[in-house]
């Protein structure tokens, strides 16, 4: 089932397009935001370079304090824990 749109909340919607909108569940104690879809694949795609950013932020710092392996080592690391032969 896709639940439809009210009037009342797709005029929400248009009057800040660029923004998700905020709806407050109060009998649940819960808020949901409600955004069209390339807001949403945007909001994603930040998320997900943020997050790239801290990995790559994470494995500096462990390279610097000399946490890092080798390639070869990282190699050989993978292909033991997937079971499979170098």
């Amino acid at each position: 089932m896709v639940p439809r749109i009210t009037h009342e909340l797709l005029t929400a919607l248009n009057q800040q397009p660029d923004q998700p909108l905020r709806i407050e569940d109060a009998a649940a104690n819960r808020v949901y935001f409600l955004m069209d879809e390339q807001l949403g694949q945007q909001a994603m795609e930040a998320l997900h370079e943020q997050k790239l950013l801290i990995d790559l932020k994470t494995s500096i710092a462990q390279a610097d304090s000399g946490e890092s392996v080798t390639l070869e080592q990282a190699k050989i690391e993978l292909f033991n824990q997937q079971d499979l032969p170098l």
